[in-house]
């Protein structure tokens, strides 16, 4: 926490020291056992860090946000407003290559992933949305619903060691619930993915920093020492 708080505000950072996740992205539903050091890199600690995280970030900016705990107006979700009962469009891939991605100069993927809330669409556009069980990922209802020509937030959601398109799959962006406050605050979320790029496994990669490296580093000491 300290590396934080010497770029912005303290009170702009909240450090929580009660979770044994080890490397992993926490969530309260999903993902491997709590401590459990391994793939998909995400892990239940009974803890929601996407809306806790978003919704801190939302009220920093000035904008009071809605979760999963509190009620929204939103035309695609049940009057309870819970992970379990919204309905979400599925998180589509998009061609990096427009952007200037490149696996051998900048060790970015061809490929990326974007989620766009229904209300966000054009009202010309419909999309299907599905309901599905919080832990399972059963579907477990679905609808077609039509855009609503919304103008919304875009938040650019970065994955960490090991989690990339190309280790995963779209396992990553699939199992974090990061969409369902999209979902309810009108935020596109956009899923930039970096590709390996054939370098000595101890130089720096092109997409990474010292630290990054540092971290690749850490983690497969770790597992060695497993």
């Amino acid at each position: 926490g300290d590396v934080y708080k010497r770029q912005v505000n303290d009170s702009s950072v909240k450090t929580m020291l009660n979770f044994t996740a080890n490397h992993a992205y926490v969530t309260s539903t999903s993902g491997n056992t709590c401590g459990y050091l391994g793939s998909p890199y995400v892990s239940n600690c009974g803890f929601n860090f996407a809306e806790t995280s978003m919704a801190m970030l939302w009220s920093w900016m000035g904008m009071p946000p809605n979760t999963t705990s509190s009620s929204s107006s939103t035309s695609v979700s049940s009057s309870s407003t819970t992970s379990s009962t919204l309905f979400l469009p599925e998180i589509v891939e998009f061609d990096q290559t427009m952007y200037g991605a490149s696996v051998s100069e900048n060790s970015m993927d061809t490929t990326g992933f974007v989620f766009v809330p229904p209300q966000c669409l054009p009202q010309y556009k419909s999309v299907r949305v599905t309901r599905r069980h919080p832990t399972t990922g059963e579907v477990l209802e679905e609808r077609i619903v039509q855009g609503d020509g919304k103008a919304c937030s875009v938040h650019i959601h970065y994955h960490g060691c090991m989690q990339s398109r190309t280790t995963l799959g779209s396992t990553y962006v699939d199992m974090i619930p990061i969409t369902n406050f999209a979902m309810l605050n009108d935020v596109i979320v956009l899923f930039p993915q970096a590709a390996p790029n054939a370098v000595s496994y101890t130089h720096l990669r092109a997409h990474e920093t010292p630290e990054h490296l540092v971290c690749r580093l850490l983690l497969e000491k770790k597992k060695i020492q497993r």
